[in-house]
């Protein structure tokens, strides 16, 4: 069964009278993918990628077709992430997410890893969240991934007031921002 987006393209019909059709079953079309439609709306308003969507462009060869049109800002908000894979964290460090908010050894595990990844930045660059998250969550399977990324939020907080990572972040402009740790002399 072909998808609304292919019936849009096919026919010119504007996507919202036929989400309105496919609401009133008066369309036989394939579910529409919640999230890729999230993901075209948040490309069609300018917002840089998320967390959630620059791992989902990371796991696929091609865009499917309800992203084609935006491939150019996809590609240039994933070209500001830098290579990922390079830098990403084994499945062994990301596994520690599930148990950092109780476990403290796991937290440990996660802030010398983004420390060790934050020393090796030049001096006075700063990353921005993104750029850690990713890192961290490339090499979680597309299964556990959801599970991966709540968990994420909550101990990232945690992370950031861990003493390895005091002085390697700050808020600019209501976004946080990790930068390289400044070594003090005592």
């Amino acid at each position: 069964m072909p998808s609304l987006h292919d019936i849009q393209k096919r026919t010119g019909v504007p996507m919202r009278h036929l989400r309105a059709l496919y609401a009133a079953d008066l369309l036989k079309a394939d579910p529409p993918d919640e999230f890729l439609e999230t993901f075209a709306r948040s490309m069609q308003s300018g917002h840089a990628l998320s967390v959630a969507q620059a791992l989902y462009v990371l796991s696929r060869d091609d865009l499917p077709a309800e992203l084609q049109r935006y491939g150019e800002r996809i590609d240039a908000g994933m070209y500001d992430l830098g290579d990922i894979m390079k830098d990403a964290a084994p499945w062994s460090i990301a596994q520690a997410i599930e148990g950092a908010a109780e476990n403290p050894d796991d937290l440990n595990k996660l802030a010398q890893w983004a420390r060790a990844l934050l020393d090796g930045l030049p001096r006075g660059r700063a990353v921005s969240h993104q750029w850690l998250s990713v890192r961290l969550l490339a090499n979680v399977p597309a299964v556990h991934r959801d599970r991966a990324l709540t968990r994420w939020h909550r101990v990232s907080r945690l992370l950031r007031d861990h003493p390895l990572m005091a002085f390697a972040w700050r808020r600019e402009h209501g976004k946080i921002v990790y930068l390289k740790p400044k070594q003090l002399d005592i």
